[in-house]
């Protein structure tokens, strides 16, 4: 399930309530242009009274469509009816900005878990540790690039890491440089 699938399900389910959300989820999968847009279309013209959930789905599908989307988010930011929905609104623009490799998502990543920490159960806390240690050696810039599902950004992280001599975490050991063999 994409994460603008996820934000929607649980709009449609839990209108007022971002703890349906996982802290540890990830919400910047790529989405399919039409489903983005059917979504948007859905949600209709944001007004005062737009559920929490639906303000964060229509941001994941304003990126998704590469449509102005940060305004969309300070306002999401600002209606966070707790710490919890701040580290949530952090880590989904953190994630938005990193799937599409822009430096600028690791401070929203590192910000987000921070103010997600209070909230989290040791499972997640570990989740969310590891994904931004593996995310911090991607490759990342300034120019924007398509985004990137999870699993890419991940396998390019522990390559880079890897071309850097770094260990990845859970892998193997950086390589010996008396080898000149391996």
């Amino acid at each position: 399930m994409s994460g603008v699938e996820a934000v929607a399900a649980a709009w449609v389910l839990e209108q007022d309530d971002p703890t349906v959300l996982p802290l540890d989820g990830w919400y910047a999968e790529p989405v399919p242009e039409g489903e983005a847009r059917a979504l948007l279309e859905r949600l209709g013209p944001a007004g005062p009274g737009l559920a929490w959930q639906a303000r964060l789905a229509e941001v994941i599908a304003r990126a998704a469509l590469e449509r102005p989307w940060e305004a969309a988010w300070m306002n999401l930011r600002a209606l966070a009816p707790d710490g919890r929905a701040e580290a949530l609104a952090e880590l989904v623009r953190g994630q938005l900005l990193v799937a599409r490799r822009l430096r600028a998502g690791l401070a929203h990543l590192e910000t987000g878990f921070r103010l997600a920490v209070p909230h989290l159960d040791a499972r997640g806390y570990l989740v969310l540790l590891r994904r931004h240690e593996r995310l911090a050696r991607l490759p990342l810039g300034e120019r924007s690039r398509a985004p990137a599902p999870l699993a890419a950004l991940l396998a390019e992280a522990g390559v880079a890491a890897r071309l850097r001599g770094r260990p990845v975490a859970g892998g193997a050991a950086a390589p010996d440089p008396c080898d000149t063999v391996g």
